[in-house]
């Protein structure tokens, strides 16, 4: 009786429970969530165990008997069983690799590691940073194969590369003091293992592939326009704004629009995502083709942006969202934004859970989970209070795109 009569005060107090209750990835993503929270807190003891002897086969197990379970409380259980068993994987079983992989390294200055370029190098100071898949090391054991380590060095090799690299090798620390950085889990939610200092980079072979080749592509047109550009400041909001490199971006930049409230206009996202969107549709709207092919069309050229400038959250959590949407105009379904933004939760934590804690996951969820719950109503709200005239042609326009700032920078404060 008490606990029905909880529910009909929160129903009463919060009237959105009911629907959100009814979207399976929303609840989904919320008890995905609480999960990998609480397994955090799991002792080693049973942790590991417990992870050795059920949890390889039991997350997708779970996983797919939680999308598929009709009761919500049932799916939320599931869901919530995945998330601890994917956090114990990935605080507990990773962080005794990262021993074992400083065990490994003794008193070694320098190592030789050798692999595929994973990523795109970036400009860092005086050299280039860029994500090294090692599948062959001087270390003398296996436990550094097939593992993502961050290399730094004054050689820019082009992605997909093979390559060489001898130097020193150093192994992230975990959190020390309460409240301080925290160098391991920051690395862990990148997937990365460790830091390569190299002095030494050798090309073995450069065959980056016609994908990757049309990526080096666009990104060597965006960087020849932005060359062009005498001011330096505009080049690094270029940059920034088209392929998520900030490290031109001048500190006085960053600082006005932080001020201003707008740097997230800085992050690729949905805005990006949704001009991309448009732009394909205005040029393939006057085409003599149906529909599904013009929405396929429009599916293949986000994708193609996702890869070329990388798995960041917020752009992965802005395709997944337009994807369900476009292909919902396929089926002539009509998707709810929350059950979408949930699924694409679900989708990036359980391939990387320790995402939950990276502040860059934290603000681009946080912000649309805001403007997708409180825009609404309050959007219904001012307007109703603007009279039916002329002015609510003019002053609507204004109030909501003010209210998205505002409700973004309240969701992320």
């Amino acid at each position: 009786m008490a606990g029905t009569t909880l529910r009909n005060r929160l129903i009463y107090l919060l009237p959105g429970l009911r629907q959100w209750a009814h979207m399976p990835a929303l609840v989904g993503w919320i008890a995905i969530s609480v999960g990998i929270v609480a397994g955090r807190n799991v002792p080693e003891s049973i942790a590991i165990p417990l992870y050795t002897t059920v949890a390889t086969v039991a997350i997708p197990l779970l996983l797919g008997v939680a999308l598929f379970t009709p009761g919500v409380l049932l799916r939320a259980i599931f869901f919530v069983a995945v998330g601890i068993l994917l956090s114990i994987r990935s605080c507990h079983c990773e962080t005794r690799t990262f021993a074992r992989l400083e065990s490994l390294l003794g008193d070694k200055d320098r190592v030789e590691f050798a692999g595929t370029v994973a990523s795109f190098p970036r400009t860092v100071f005086d050299g280039y940073t860029f994500v090294l898949l090692v599948d062959k090391t001087s270390m003398g054991e296996s436990e550094a194969l097939n593992k993502r380590f961050l290399c730094r060095s004054a050689v820019s090799p082009t992605r997909n590369s093979y390559v060489k690299c001898t130097g020193r090798i150093r192994i992230p620390k975990s959190q020390v003091n309460p409240g301080a950085f925290d160098e391991r889990l920051h690395m862990m939610y990148n997937n990365l293992w460790g830091t390569l200092y190299a002095d030494s980079v050798t090309i073995l072979d450069s065959m980056p592939g016609p994908a990757v080749s049309a990526a080096l592509s666009f990104r060597r047109a965006v960087h020849a326009v932005a060359a062009h550009l005498s001011n330096i400041r505009h080049r690094g909001i270029l940059l920034a704004a088209f392929l998520g490199e900030k490290d031109e971006l001048a500190s006085t930049t960053r600082d006005l629009y932080r001020s201003a409230g707008i740097y997230h206009l800085l992050a690729i996202s949905g805005l990006h995502v949704g001009m991309l969107i448009a732009a394909v549709m205005l040029v393939l709207g006057p085409l003599p083709l149906p529909q599904i092919a013009k929405t396929i069309c429009t599916l293949a050229v986000i994708w193609a942006y996702l890869l070329l400038i990388g798995p960041i959250p917020s752009l992965y959590r802005a395709v997944i969202m337009a994807t369900i949407f476009l292909v919902a105009l396929i089926f002539q379904r009509r998707p709810h934004p929350l059950n979408a933004l949930g699924l694409a939760g679900i989708a990036w934590l359980t391939s990387s859970p320790m995402s939950l804690f990276s502040p860059g996951y934290q603000l681009s969820f946080a912000a649309t989970l805001g403007i997708l719950t409180l825009h609404p109503p309050l959007d219904s709200l001012v307007s109703t209070r603007i009279p039916h005239d002329i002015r609510r042609l003019l002053l609507r326009p204004l109030t909501s795109s003010a209210l998205l700032s505002i409700i973004g920078f309240l969701a992320t404060a």
